[in-house]
């Protein structure tokens, strides 16, 4: 188990040498509680480059929401910090946050790659792991005939709002929640309504 774990709680005012004093430390981990729903005011505090230099010296770095009800912060600034190195906490509580990562100290020694990549996975039912695939069932193939059925009883103008708006929406919202067997399906559904 180690010891090595330091926590920062995000407030607005904070000193900013505080933050700095705690990414130069001796910790091999840092949790970041960070605003909200795991927002982090990476123009604050120097933040992005303290978390850029701790990365880079192997520290592990988590970023955890103080609102457990919200496990995830915006896409966007969630896709920023899994680029900087930045692990998010998912649904865990705090304290198995810190927990999990002692026992994964303690199990991989300094191997930091083991530690990140099985902090990310479900150990005891402390973390919902998301999976990439998602299984659709018959809601989700009746809502994609029923596109089917509206591209083939359509205006000119309906036609021209539906690709310019609704596909790419729903083709987005897909990407972003990982669902690419859905995609596809809807591709092969449209390349079908496209032949009859």
């Amino acid at each position: 188990m180690s010891q090595s774990i330091a926590v920062v709680r995000l407030t607005p005012y904070m000193d900013q040498s505080m933050v700095t004093a705690v990414f130069h430390s001796s910790a091999k981990a840092i949790i970041i509680q960070s605003y909200t729903s795991g927002y982090l005011p990476l123009d604050q505090h120097d933040l992005e480059t303290n978390i850029r230099e701790a990365v880079d010296r192997n520290v592990i770095v988590v970023n955890m929401s103080q609102n457990y009800n919200d496990a995830q912060c915006d896409h966007q600034q969630n896709q920023h910090l899994k680029a900087l190195g930045v692990l998010g906490s998912g649904d865990m509580t705090f304290y198995a946050t810190i927990a999990k990562l002692s026992h994964l100290f303690g199990k991989h020694d300094s191997d930091v790659r083991a530690i990140r990549s099985e902090f990310l996975k479900d150990l005891r039912g402390e973390l919902t792991e998301h999976k990439e695939e998602f299984k659709f069932g018959i809601e989700e193939k009746a809502m994609i005939q029923n596109l089917k059925q509206c591209f083939k009883y359509r205006s000119p103008q309906n036609s021209e709002l539906m690709k310019m708006i609704i596909i790419p929406n729903i083709q987005n919202h897909l990407i972003q929640q990982g669902f690419l067997n859905i995609l596809k399906f809807m591709k092969e559904e449209g390349e079908d309504s496209q032949t009859n």
